[in-house]
């Protein structure tokens, strides 16, 4: 027997072995589970050939850096988010904002394009706005004409009340994070700070920026998507005035000035502007209207077609302008 299996080995071939069914079963699973850890294998390196390019450094979200990029395979421009993390908490929490933007689809809502992870950096790739952030257009003390911000407002709106229909609070709406593509259309960005929360569940932690914050997220008494209508409140005065509420006060005066002092609107702001502004400011927060409620004020409803004319003229001068953005090429490195 024993020369038998000798002449078998020298030709190469294997002795047929007989075992018993469960060691066949045992077998079989681990051959599976390698055949997994293979095809996952693969598919991370398929991922990981498509090369972008970073070109510069176009802002600082709520986790970490943001690149302008380009996929060396197709050319398209992207912008690229660098999260940094340091523990499997800080992986669940981003991949939640991953898990939250790959859901979804509107044209205010800045497009999620995928992600790479490479050791503690993860890379999540998103729609390119190359006209920045509605901040931009605004200067410090010096906010844009009414006519100009509405055409923003309602965009916002519109994407905010598709946020609030799939059960999201984005909870840090402000013109630093309404964004602007080539197109002049306005895409709501940074879900860093994104819940995701059912109709009767309220989000309990403390999350945002100071000015645009909600009086019942400040008193920790929890947020909901009328909280974001606050903070749309917030973002309107910024646009027309080039500040948030109290910007005046420092942060703890700024708690107190938002849970327990009533807001006024700077009086130089036509009637409809200022009623716009006191209906997102209702400190009892079910007081305060819907984003849709709010796309049918009267404010918003009774602009002329000459202001849209305007606007559209100005999307053709800045469209030149971000042609020659485009050819600026500065590399700070590759992600592979």
């Amino acid at each position: 027997h024993s020369s038998k299996q000798r002449e078998l080995q020298h030709l190469g071939l294997q002795p047929k072995t007989y075992q018993n069914s469960s060691v066949r079963r045992h077998q079989r699973s681990e051959q599976q589970d390698r055949q997994e850890q293979q095809d996952q294998e693969q598919q991370r390196n398929k991922r990981n050939q498509v090369q972008y390019q970073l070109k510069q450094v176009i802002g600082k979200g709520s986790y970490g850096i943001v690149y302008k990029a380009v996929n060396k395979k197709t050319q398209q421009i992207v912008a690229i988010k660098e999260v940094n993390y340091d523990n499997d908490d800080e992986l669940t929490d981003i991949m939640s904002e991953i898990d939250l933007l790959k859901n979804l689809n509107h044209i205010n809502i800045v497009k999620y394009h995928g992600f790479i992870q490479k050791s503690h950096n993860l890379y999540i790739i998103l729609e390119y706005c190359s006209h920045g952030s509605l901040k931009n257009l605004i200067s410090r003390g010096n906010g844009m004409d009414e006519s100009r911000a509405k055409v923003y407002v309602k965009q916002t709106l519109n994407g905010l009340h598709y946020l609030h229909e799939q059960g999201v609070i984005h909870r840090d709406i402000k013109a630093a994070n309404l964004l602007l593509d080539s197109n002049n259309i306005v895409k709501l960005a940074d879900f860093g700070v994104s819940t995701q929360v059912n109709t009767i569940m309220m989000a309990m932690t403390l999350a945002g920026s100071l000015n645009w914050m909600a009086p019942e997220i400040i008193s920790n008494r929890g947020a909901t998507t009328l909280s974001d209508i606050w903070s749309l409140g917030a973002t309107v005065l910024e646009l027309l005035t080039g500040n948030p509420p109290f910007h005046n006060l420092v942060d703890l005066n700024v708690y107190y000035a938002i849970e327990n002092d009533s807001f006024i609107p700077p009086n130089y702001l036509s009637p409809l502007a200022q009623d716009f502004l006191l209906s997102c400011f209702q400190k009892n927060m079910y007081k305060r209207p819907t984003a849709l409620q709010l796309l049918k004020h009267r404010w918003l409803s009774n602009d002329s077609d000459l202001n849209k004319l305007e606007l559209f003229k100005e999307v053709n001068n800045d469209y030149k302008w971000d042609q020659d953005f485009k050819e600026v090429n500065i590399v700070d490195g590759n992600i592979k």
